[in-house]
């Protein structure tokens, strides 16, 4: 497991933006402006003091005094999950290979409900079928900017 990145989605099913890690540690986020305005402000906490741990907080050796834990320390994955499910918001992990893929996703003309139905669908896809997905959305990227011309 080195590069995975995690697509976020709001309860209503609305794209906030990605959680990218390497090596389990945190890397980067990227959130477009209604994912800034939701969790912005809590992810600048999380950077400064870590991601609150929800269960077995004195049992991880890595927690902070205030149940914390930091964002480059062992276990940060499992309480980043365990924090965004408890917050009611949902993610799917992928791989570098499928965000690829989840990039020509964005270009396309979609309502929330058919973005999120791909994007569960891509977190699902084995690698060897990468490629013909890949294949597939940039054939639908290109006739949907060839039905707008």
């Amino acid at each position: 497991m080195d590069s995975l990145v995690y697509i976020l989605f709001d309860a209503r099913y609305n794209y906030l933006g990605e959680i990218f890690v390497e090596e389990n540690k945190f890397s980067h986020l990227t959130f477009n402006p209604r994912g800034e305005e939701l969790l912005g402000e809590q992810f600048e906490v999380m950077q400064l003091r870590g991601v609150p741990i929800l269960q077995d907080a004195k049992k991880n050796p890595h927690a902070t005094h205030d149940g914390r834990l930091l964002l480059r320390d062992e276990g940060f994955v499992d309480a980043l999950r365990a924090w965004l499910h408890d917050q009611q918001y949902i993610s799917f992990l992928m791989s570098m290979e499928a965000l690829d893929c989840w990039e020509y996703v964005l270009s396309l003309p979609l309502d929330v409900d058919e973005m999120f139905a791909l994007a569960e669908d891509l977190a699902s896809v084995p690698a060897h079928e990468l490629k013909d997905w890949r294949k597939m959305l940039e054939d639908s990227v290109y006739a949907a900017r060839q039905a707008r011309t």
